[in-house]
């Protein structure tokens, strides 16, 4: 028998085996019938590995396309529902490709996930922030060695310029595959900073990746073109399936018109909701009527987290309630259910979330619940990360303090007191400072964040006859402050001022500990970077970057519009223009789908929020009046009147006043005007 009739014998046995429960994976059957793939990649040959590795005998719609287009080293953009299996697309080419894959991941429970969920034949490996550091040396020890073919890395680790410099160091790297891509764009419903600084001068010029795939269930046109543009992967190579299967019956009802029907026969069911509290009474009153149900959410610790995953995908509990930190990876075919208790921020988070129902091919249902209130909150919380030019052009000046100082000089901002100073949340600290590092001028290097504060004390030998010796403990006598027999000091002034980088001072500190020399605590964590130009006009600079977050913050709240909008059509517009009958609106919101993602996603979307008061104006000079010690922006007093807490005005503090959320019905820009207004009349224009 022919090598080639051999192998296809063999495999449609395997795949009869992997059905019954009886697969043994042949490791010599599989390492030739790859090299007979690096050989010639044609579909006949894929099939016979997909059969040999997986146990199945046909690709899904988009796989066989991707991964030929990775194999050819054709940097690839693939966007296919969620379930649809991704995963496979880098599986396959990891196994044939000869060097390492790179999976860039936003959690770590998801790469977890992924990881246990690589065939046995592909050695694995992750690196995140919750391993030991015996953890992490033994992963980078496999590294070296060449003995991981997959490595899962979050974007914060893939970052880090010792990772870099390990992994540029060590086998080549094939492929580089970044999940969950949208997160990329900044117009996408899920931006996150880390993600804006991979790029693919960083993926080609520092690891010399071969190739990259990027992957998503959920994109408008608009965030592929920007992920694509990020990536420089061309326009021909886009692989965009339905977002939809077609298995998934959707239904919307106001959330007073709670149904049972058709659920009570579903026995896996997915119930999202907005707020932890949520979760944990909704379970609670499942169980109570005995319906077996768990809570997940990012409050209960990640061990039970766990389990709970474990008992709901070995269908021990019927139910679990949680938010959107839940389903991300979930290996699990036969949910018969997604319930949304409350709407979602975007018709990306609903398209992804109800894409966990009927992976298997049988019916499942999608049930939406809304109401006015809920939108109304969500929509106030949607202004949650925005800044005023006024903020940004402080934050700017602090950035570029001491100007360049001397090269190689690392300069640190602390977060926590950043964000009470400038009101800014933390993320939005990070996205101005990728910002400034990303945009069409360099200005900054952004350096691994650090804990910058270092406590210390000596044990054995004096400091001062250890400085002797030591250049850092030197250096350290020099910056530091004694409190409470303590040596304080600030990690990048010592390092500055004797030419070394922080890295280089955490391992002298650790050789010492080790050496019983010290204990040391560190605090104060930190952004850390280095000056490559300075802005020769900070207050341009300033409104330029205030005014694409202000479009950053409109599309997050277009987004919510959209969502609540076809969710609104669906209930009172379906039966009468689409023909949908009773509470199954599947056509209605397909249409509405469809032609979202087919566009921008950023149209001129109406908005139920009221627009006007005669009693908002008063209602401000009145809060003014009672708070005259407090400076206020117009932007702080908005937030308070929709009940938005920020970094300096905290909600345990300031919903104590009775104005607190008064205004949550009210247009944000509406109420922010108005306050500008009562300001200038209270404090003077000049002092905004």
């Amino acid at each position: 028998m022919a090598m080639g009739e051999s192998l296809q014998t063999r495999a449609r046995e395997r795949v009869t085996m992997h059905r019954q429960g009886r697969v043994k994976f042949d490791g010599e059957l599989i390492e030739a019938a790859a090299l007979e793939v690096q050989n010639e990649a044609s579909d006949e040959k894929l099939v016979k590995l997909l059969g040999l590795t997986h146990g199945y005998d046909s690709f899904r719609d988009g796989q066989l396309e991707a991964i030929r287009m990775v194999l050819e080293g054709k940097s690839t953009m693939l966007v296919l529902p969620t379930g649809a299996g991704k995963s496979l697309c880098y599986q396959l080419p990891a196994l044939v490709l000869p060097g390492i894959t790179l999976v860039v991941s936003p959690l770590v429970a998801l790469m977890i996930d992924q990881l246990k969920q690589l065939p046995p034949m592909i050695p694995g490996g992750l690196l995140s922030s919750s391993q030991s550091a015996e953890e992490t040396s033994e992963t980078l020890r496999q590294l070296r060695e060449g003995t991981i073919k997959v490595l899962f890395v979050s974007p914060e680790r893939f970052l880090n310029a010792e990772f870099l410099s390990i992994v540029s160091a060590g086998p080549p790297i094939s492929l580089v595959v970044v999940d969950e891509a949208h997160c990329v764009s900044e117009w996408s419903h899920n931006f996150r900073p880390s993600y804006m600084r991979l790029r693919a001068s960083l993926l080609h010029a520092v690891l010399n990746a071969k190739c990259i795939l990027a992957m998503t269930a959920t994109a408008t046109s608009r965030t592929l073109h920007a992920v694509m543009h990020a990536l420089e992967i061309p326009a021909a190579n886009l692989i965009q399936k339905a977002q939809l299967r077609d298995n998934l019956q959707l239904s919307v009802s106001l959330s007073k018109n709670r149904q049972s029907p058709p659920f009570i026969e579903v026995q896996s069911i997915i119930i999202y909701c907005k707020f932890q509290s949520e979760t944990d009474s909704i379970s609670k009153y499942l169980c109570d009527n005995n319906i077996s149900a768990k809570s997940y959410h990012s409050g209960i610790p990640a061990k039970d987290r766990s389990r709970t995953q474990e008992l709901f995908c070995s269908n021990k509990i019927r139910v679990v309630v949680a938010t959107v930190a839940f389903g991300m990876g979930l290996n699990k075919s036969d949910v018969g259910a997604v319930i949304h208790f409350s709407l979602p921020e975007s018709l990306e988070e609903y398209v992804q979330e109800i894409g966990r129902a009927g992976r298997d091919g049988n019916l499942s249902y999608c049930h939406l619940l809304f109401d006015d209130i809920t939108y109304f909150k969500l929509r106030s919380l949607m202004h949650s990360d925005g800044v005023d030019e006024y903020a940004v052009n402080r934050f700017l000046s602090q950035v570029f303090s001491n100007g360049m100082g001397s090269p190689g000089k690392v300069h640190s901002i602390v977060k926590e007191a950043a964000s009470r100073k400038f009101d800014m949340k933390e993320e939005v600290m990070l996205t101005i400072l990728t910002h400034l590092e990303l945009g069409e001028v360099q200005y900054l290097s952004l350096l691994p964040p650090l804990n910058v504060t270092c406590s210390l004390n000596f044990h054995k030998t004096t400091p001062a006859l250890l400085a002797d010796w030591d250049i850092v403990v030197a250096a350290i006598l020099k910056k530091s402050e004694t409190k409470q027999g303590h040596y304080v000091f600030d990690i990048p002034t010592v390092a500055n001022s004797i030419g070394i980088t922080t890295i280089d001072i955490l391992n002298q500190l650790q050789n010492l500990k080790l050496k019983g020399e010290i204990t040391y605590e560190m605090k104060d964590p930190a952004y850390c970077y280095t000056i490559v130009d300075v802005p020769g006009d900070l207050c341009c600079l300033a409104a330029h970057l205030t005014k694409w977050l202000s479009e950053v913050e409109s599309c997050k709240v277009q987004k919510l519009d959209t969502m609540f909008n076809a969710a609104v059509s669906a209930v009172e517009l379906c039966e009468k223009k689409c023909g949908c009958l009773g509470a199954q609106h599947t056509p209605c919101l397909q249409r509405k789908i469809s032609d979202y993602f087919s566009g921008d996603g950023n149209g001129d979307i109406p908005n139920k929020m009221d627009q006007s008061s005669p009693f908002l104006r008063a209602d401000i000079k009145v809060f003014l009046q009672s708070n005259s010690q407090v400076k206020f922006t117009p932007r702080a007093v908005a937030r308070i009147m929709h009940g938005i807490a920020s970094p300096a005005y905290p909600s345990a503090t300031w919903s104590r006043t009775h104005f607190w959320g008064r205004y949550m019905q009210m247009d944000f820009q509406v109420v922010m005007k108005a306050a500008k207004a009562e300001l200038m009349n209270f404090v003077g224009k000049d002092a905004l």
